[in-house]
């Protein structure tokens, strides 16, 4: 397998490699090494082997030489952090519109460079790889599938493409010259797997309509049936999210809508870029932030909270279509769900009668469906369900 990320937290990868080891396969994860990181690390069932394309030469004018300057340079010659405003009400659009995306023209430089890295990454990992002699080689996203197609070919080997994403549909693609890029390059590879296969139905009509082919597999995120603890009664009944900290979360306005709530404790649990900023805003103390847990204990993790948050902004077609892990750790959890009123999620919502929906640029509407779910009454038959559907479909 190759992903393009350092292995860490991706559990789409993680749970594919563990099932295939515990079948009997030998599973190696190529993916690509950062400070402080081990070159290679056995996980249950499968070899997760971190490569550094770097020559010699560069690794060492990186960590030794740059490295230093790094640790001496000024806190006034740093990038001033960026700051979150507070969102303001409005009046909410449900369900939410799909998105329209404004974009640049031509990518910035520094964007183009990156584009060079992966490619050189991913026939560096295929050079690897080579030495191995797989009988079956897997990509997870577009920026690993060059490896995949490269070494498929070379050892004539079944390729599977697997993405998580509509690639080029995702906030960080924005210009017209980004998407291009990934489009052609996308076209010119999804030709060669044998297998094709994805998140959910939405995204597998999308892509066999662009590329004008049939049979892509959908493979939700769901979890293995697991015995979770018994929930405590919490003084008042505690919404949760739990996730990434990253920009299109919608996570300022589940802080704006915090303010307006007394109702519902609301709790963050998980890492990610934009903690600080997150936690400034934050400045009246009303979410209970949470230490991260690893992987394969959020759902666990998660049971002790009352309902489970899915604030997504519906800012590209990606995140309007998705439907992300956490949906079926709280589901497995047994918690209630209130989420941004997009396709996938509204369908489980609706389908399962779940909980409640809302618009997630509106604070307003995030307060209001968050106290109409815990005055309802219906609060514990909607964690029985969200359980039943895990269990029994999910």
């Amino acid at each position: 397998m190759f992903v393009f990320n350092d292995g860490n937290h991706d559990q789409r990868v993680h749970k594919q490699a563990q099932a295939l080891g515990k079948r009997g396969y030998q599973v190696r994860v190529y993916c690509f090494l950062t400070a402080g990181q081990k070159p290679k690390e056995q996980r249950e069932g499968y070899l997760l082997l971190r490569e550094d394309q770097r020559s010699h030469q560069a690794r060492f004018f990186d960590d030794h030489i740059m490295g230093r300057l790094k640790r001496r340079r000024r806190p006034q010659e740093s990038a001033p952090d960026g700051s979150l405003i507070m969102p303001v009400d409005r009046t909410p659009q449900r369900p939410c519109p799909k998105p329209v995306r404004e974009l640049e023209a031509q990518a910035p430089a520094q964007r183009k460079d990156h584009w060079k890295y992966i490619e050189r990454i991913n026939r560096v990992w295929a050079e690897r790889a080579k030495r191995w002699k797989p009988n079956l080689v897997q990509a997870h996203d577009l920026d690993a599938l060059r490896a995949a197609t490269i070494l498929g070919k070379e050892l004539d080997i079944p390729v599977i493409y697997d993405t998580h994403e509509l690639w080029s549909e995702q906030p960080f693609i924005d210009s017209q010259e980004a998407v291009d890029y990934w489009d052609n390059l996308e076209r010119e590879l999804i030709a060669v797997p044998d297998l094709v296969m994805t998140v959910n139905e939405p995204l597998a009509e999308i892509l066999e309509k662009k590329y004008n082919f049939q049979g892509v597999l959908a493979l939700h995120n769901c979890q293995e049936t697991q015995t979770v603890p018994k929930r405590a009664k919490n003084s008042k009944p505690v919404a949760l999210y739990q996730g990434a900290y990253v920009p299109h979360r919608g996570l300022e306005q589940v802080i704006a809508a915090a303010a307006k709530l007394d109702s519902v404790q609301i709790a963050f649990r998980g890492f990610g870029s934009s903690e600080k900023e997150l936690r400034a805003l934050d400045s009246s103390g009303r979410i209970q932030w949470l230490d991260p847990v690893p992987g394969p204990d959020v759902v666990k993790a998660a049971a002790g909270a009352d309902i489970g948050l899915i604030p997504f902004l519906p800012s590209c077609l990606n995140h309007y279509y998705s439907t992300p892990n956490k949906l079926f750790e709280y589901m497995s959890a047994g918690l209630a769900i209130c989420g941004s009123d997009i396709p996938e999620i509204s369908r489980f919502v609706k389908e399962y009668q779940l909980g409640n929906l809302f618009d997630p640029y509106a604070p307003n509407d995030i307060a209001e469906a968050l106290h109409q779910m815990v005055t309802s009454g219906e609060l514990e038959a909607q964690q029985e369900r969200a359980l039943e559907a895990a269990r029994s479909r999910w």
